[in-house]
């Protein structure tokens, strides 16, 4: 476990390092790029990233399979058997590459059909059709970004997403200095995404654990993968629904300008989620491996500590985020941005529930219950599309954020909570008051001390806000790691970080 522990450690530090780079670089570049689009172009590119998100399907959900066998795979030492997963996927990923191309034209030219404006059908037309090749171009190498993660190389993958950020941000300021709009955008995000490719390529060939060569693999491993692959690829639709589907449905009911706010509502509240992504969903292969081995205890104590984590990590960040968002919105964009604090207020308790559920969905994927999640995940998205079209007639963008967050609330902790419960043993009345709510209780005092601090201390101020965060991080994670986690798992962490023998 301790090599395990040291390999989650590295890759969740680098994911980590890599997510606040990605973090200030956006909170800087944000009111630029605004200031250089209007938000007329902004809603009209966050419109364009909304619609060529579905070419991520033509994965096929191959990539998380190839991960789920690999790591499996390797947990049973048959190198083989990985090798030839790895082989049959290559295939897939060629002819889904070539998919995603041939779906860019298509998309490209019947969505400006749609579009009133000559302007702004042009604009749609060429950013819709550079992203997409760019993303057709760069599904080969999802193959061995499955590797990567099945060998536990998140900090590769991390270091190369932390250069891919700095140089694209850069590239973004002076394309837009230069009098550069979308199209621009789009051609840095193009550009960006195939060399981001190449270089996977590159060090999963250099990294990875050898594979034995394989021409042509047996005809049961493609329907196998597929098997897999099924019940993600209906996971990942789902997810699309539910979380990237929005800003296409607020620019059908009300102006593209709405989309706007909405868009820099889901990146804050998109932070929280990505920063406890960083530390939690490292763990499919763990439990891919895990299962491989047949140790069921394994499976168990690890997927309790990733649990209480989630719960530490996610209510503290995102209760920081409440706490500060006032103030930090007002020095970031200036007044009269108040509708955005309003609608990170609303989204709060769903985005919670979803962050501590966080460890069942790698638990169902890594164990080989994809197809339980698929159920749950499909039912998610459809009612949260049917409540959010419901509610944006009566509410406007409000109702959007409730129907959202008041669906994730009741799917995430009830239904998907019970269903990871079932697979680790666990009754869903142990979960919630063994484990959930024990593990909020002991976060809730320290985030009670820190609003009533803010609210005297803080203003908007870059100085105060950065001073506050850089005291209140320390703080908690030294009362967190003494209050919050038993000696075992103390030294667990130490001897991960090497910090101890």
């Amino acid at each position: 476990m301790s090599s395990t522990g040291r390999a989650l450690l590295r890759g969740g530090s680098f994911r980590l390092i890599s997510l606040a780079t990605s973090l200030g670089l956006q909170m800087a570049m944000l009111p630029y790029v605004l200031k250089h689009l209007g938000d007329h172009l902004y809603g009209l590119w966050a419109v364009v990233g909304a619609a060529t998100g579905y070419y991520g399907l033509l994965d096929l959900g191959v990539s998380s399979a190839v991960t789920w066998f690999v790591a499996k795979e390797r947990g049973r030492n048959d190198l083989v058997s990985a090798a030839n997963y790895v082989a049959a996927s290559k295939r897939v990923f060629f002819w889904s590459a070539v998919a995603v191309c041939v779906l860019s034209v298509a998309i490209a030219i019947i969505g400006s059909t749609f579009i009133e404006s000559p302007e702004d059908r042009l604009l749609f037309f060429e950013t819709t059709l550079i992203a997409g090749l760019g993303i057709g171009l760069s599904f080969p190498s999802a193959v061995y970004s499955g590797l990567l993660v099945a060998d536990l190389r998140h900090d590769v993958i991390a270091a190369m997403g932390f250069g891919s950020t700095v140089l694209r941000a850069g590239l973004v300021f002076f394309a837009l200095a230069a009098g550069g709009q979308v199209v621009a955008l789009a051609t840095i995000n193009a550009s960006i995404s195939v060399a981001f490719a190449l270089a996977t390529i590159i060090a999963a060939k250099r990294l990875c654990q050898p594979l034995p060569a394989v021409k042509t693999p047996p005809a049961g491993t493609l329907r196998a993968l597929f098997g897999y692959a099924g019940y993600t690829l209906v996971s990942q639709i789902a997810d699309f629904i539910r979380t990237k589907v929005h800003p296409i449905t607020i620019s059908a009911f009300l102006r593209l300008a709405d989309v706007t706010p909405y868009s820099i509502q889901d990146r804050l509240q998109g932070i929280v989620v990505d920063a406890c992504s960083a530390c939690l969903s490292m763990l499919t292969p763990v439990f891919s491996r895990q299962e491989g081995q047949g140790d069921r205890g394994a499976i168990l104590r690890t997927y309790l500590l990733a649990y209480k984590i989630s719960c530490y990590v996610g209510s503290f960040i995102l209760g920081i985020l409440l706490i500060v968002a006032p103030n930090f919105i007002q020095v970031w964009l200036g007044p009269g941005h108040d509708v955005i604090v309003q609608l990170l207020y609303l989204r709060a308790a769903g985005s919670l529930c979803g962050i501590i559920q966080m460890p069942s969905v790698n638990l169902l994927f890594g164990s080989n219950e994809n197809r339980s999640y698929a159920i749950i995940n499909s039912i998610h998205a459809a009612v949260t599309l049917g409540s959010t079209v419901l509610l944006i007639q009566r509410w406007g963008l409000p109702g959007v954020v409730i129907g959202v967050s008041a669906t994730t609330m009741v799917m995430k902790t009830f239904v998907q909570a019970a269903v990871a419960g079932k697979v680790v043993g666990i009754s869903f009345r142990d979960m919630h008051f063994k484990h959930t709510l024990p593990n909020l209780a002991r976060v809730i005092p320290f985030l009670l001390a820190t609003g009533f601090l803010a609210h005297a201390w803080l203003n908007p101020s870059w100085f105060r806000l950065i001073a506050f965060l850089a005291i209140v991080g320390p703080t908690f994670a030294a009362y967190i790691f003494y209050l919050g986690f038993t000696p075992p798992e103390r030294d667990l962490f130490l001897r991960s970080a090497r910090l101890k023998k």
